[in-house]
């Protein structure tokens, strides 16, 4: 495989908020529902949110395949740990060991001895 992991900034916004609302529509919409969706969306992956987020220490990361951005992580540091708050790919590359080797990665990011936090809905 041969990933690529590119730290994203403000002019790589627009980008995730597409690759968000393909994949959670895809994905969530059978679970939550279109208007839900909608509203997670706006609360997290507009432009204004993910600048704040940014500001406030999460970094984006695109996942890229052969020059295709397939999904996107975020991760941030504390005193003590890093906390993972996102990791999505594209539907079309689940079950092909993307998730694994982006997990991989992070790790590779995280390695000064602290661990990593997650929490999962």
């Amino acid at each position: 495989m041969s990933l690529q992991f590119k730290k994203a900034n403000v002019n790589d916004i627009p980008r995730i908020y597409d690759l968000a609302v393909q994949i959670w529509n895809d994905h969530y919409l059978p679970i939550i529902g279109k208007e839900q969706i909608d509203y997670m969306l706006s609360k997290m992956y507009s432009a204004d949110a993910q600048k704040d987020q940014m500001q406030n220490g999460q970094d984006f990361y695109l996942i890229v395949e052969n020059e295709k951005q397939i999904g996107y992580f975020a991760i941030s540091k504390t005193e003590n740990e890093y906390m993972l708050h996102k990791l999505y790919l594209l539907t079309n590359e689940h079950r092909k060991g993307r998730g694994s080797e982006t997990l991989k990665y992070i790790e590779s990011l995280c390695m000064t001895g602290n661990s990593i936090k997650l929490t999962v809905n």
